[in-house]
């Protein structure tokens, strides 16, 4: 089985885990990213354009890393994606990025399984944002 589809198997399986547990779980605190910009909306709604814009890109980078084995790169990134998700207050996605970033190069299996948890946390917090604008 090549790395390629062992990595989409595993991600997968913990794709279906996921989705039941994290129903209940707040993925976006809005109001306090909002506290942190000291209300300011406009500035809210284009911070959370960019992060939509500029994380499914990013992730996208890191599962690419992944599969080429280079795991200084796919911490670089998730570096830089935990301090948008910390500044952002997308906390379960940020505690995702931190495990990640001390996991990553070290144990494989660990890293993708928490990729996958990554990309299913951001999947919610899209929703949360889909929703939250209607």
């Amino acid at each position: 089985m090549t790395k390629k589809v062992l990595f989409d198997k595993i991600i997968n399986m913990n794709e279906m885990k996921l989705c039941e547990i994290n129903e209940n779980i707040k993925h976006f605190d809005q109001p306090a990213f909002l506290e942190k910009l000291l209300g300011n909306r406009e500035l809210f709604d284009e911070l959370v354009g960019y992060a939509c814009q500029q994380v499914p890109d990013e992730l996208q980078n890191i599962k690419k890393a992944c599969e080429t084995k280079n795991a200084e790169k796919a911490r670089n990134i998730a570096h830089k994606i935990k301090g948008t998700a910390l500044n952002m207050c997308f906390g379960p996605f940020a505690e995702l990025t931190i495990k990640f970033e001390e996991t990553c190069g070290s144990d494989e299996s660990a890293a993708y399984s928490l990729f996958s948890k990554m990309e299913l946390e951001w999947k919610n917090i899209k929703a949360e944002i889909d929703r939250g604008s209607k």
